[in-house]
């Protein structure tokens, strides 16, 4: 663990940082979290919404058809994502591995949260991912790594990253949902 947070104004994680980021992951869930939102683009609320069957591992491919947000009444509800497309976004075969690990024996659980929790709040109950929750895993990883993290930071990455080898800015752009 670093001292404290970087203080810089990050707009995106450079390759370096990011292997740290990872790095610092205390499991598989958690690692496949980072980089889904990371390499495929997902918003936190379509990451947190995925299920099983929207994995296509064999085809290297995310179906991103639902979010899950907060109203203002504090209920959990699910729409389409943010730009009211589904869209598809595909993931390389290190990725596709990890996410195998994850979700081993609920492959034909279909409607089954590819990460869930678990704790006191669930009464040991596993139970989707949270938006909440999954802020929680990125503060701790930042402070694990002295990298201020958001979702969004992460999807800077995957864009810039990807561009950075190769992948021309309107592929990288629509693989984020821009």
């Amino acid at each position: 663990p670093t001292e404290g947070l970087q203080h810089r104004d990050l707009i995106a994680l450079d390759h370096h940082e990011y292997r740290t980021l990872l790095d610092a992951c205390r499991d598989a869930g958690e690692r496949t979290f980072v980089r889904v939102l990371c390499e495929a683009g997902l918003r936190r609320s379509e990451a947190i919404a995925l299920h099983v069957g929207d994995l296509d591992l064999d085809a290297g491919l995310i179906h991103i058809q639902r979010r899950h947000y907060r109203c203002a009444d504090g209920t959990v509800d699910v729409d389409t994502p943010k730009s009211h497309k589904t869209r598809y976004a595909a993931i390389n075969p290190s990725l596709v591995a990890e996410l195998r690990e994850v979700t081993a024996g609920r492959e034909n659980a279909t409607d089954s949260p590819v990460w869930t929790r678990c704790n006191r709040y669930t009464d040991g109950e596993a139970v989707s991912l949270t938006g909440a929750a999954a802020y929680k895993i990125l503060k701790r990883l930042g402070h694990r790594t002295g990298l201020d993290v958001s979702p969004h930071l992460l999807r800077a990455t995957g864009a810039s990253l990807a561009v950075a080898a190769g992948v021309p800015e309107h592929i990288a752009a629509k693989q984020i949902g821009n």
